[in-house]
């Protein structure tokens, strides 16, 4: 198996159970845990930079208007759907 398309068609044609083994075992090797050590200070700061900078994109996107609840806008939506069928 020499292609990633190669690898993904063997996969699927694997027992769910045994996919479900390979994706623990690669996650396990991908992102292994991190054993209660302190995260690394650059790491922290840069995340908080991040954080900062989205708060302040909000900050200056921000309307101060709130919208409709995310149901009220799927039921309209289905309402739409359904009268343009009639």
């Amino acid at each position: 198996m020499s292609t990633l398309a190669e690898i993904e068609q063997a996969v699927e044609t694997l027992p769910r159970p045994e996919q479900e083994m390979l994706w623990q075992h690669l996650s396990r090797r991908l992102f292994p845990p991190t054993g209660g050590t302190s995260p690394d200070p650059a790491d922290v700061e840069q995340r908080r930079r991040g954080l900062e900078e989205l708060r302040q994109v909000r900050d200056r996107n921000a309307t101060g208007k709130t919208g409709a609840p995310l149901q009220q806008v799927m039921d309209d939506l289905r309402e739409e759907g359904v009268a343009r069928q009639r």
